[in-house]
């Protein structure tokens, strides 16, 4: 995992910063094929998803192992907020 994961999880606002910098991959997948868009759902960080689907470069339908996308893990967690973002 990569330092923006751990921020991700653990320092939204560090996270919120480095995803300014738009050379950032924000595409990538840990282990288990979960991106950064699915942990920012799981962890209901309202802004960092809006961050992430503001990237031009985000794919909002990338799905982990399990075949699950950023919206069903909304869906699965009743975060209607997170829901109607990722539905646009």
């Amino acid at each position: 995992r990569t330092p923006l994961w751990w921020a991700v999880a653990h320092q939204p606002e560090v996270a919120s910063r480095l995803l300014d910098d738009t050379r950032i991959a924000v595409n990538i997948m840990d282990g288990q094929g979960s991106s950064y868009l699915h942990l920012a759902v799981q962890t209901s960080n309202n802004s960092l998803v809006n961050k992430l689907l503001a990237r031009y470069d985000i794919d909002p339908n990338l799905e982990d192992e399990s075949g699950r996308t950023a919206l069903s893990y909304a869906k699965e967690n009743g975060d209607i907020s997170i829901w109607c973002c990722l539905l646009g």
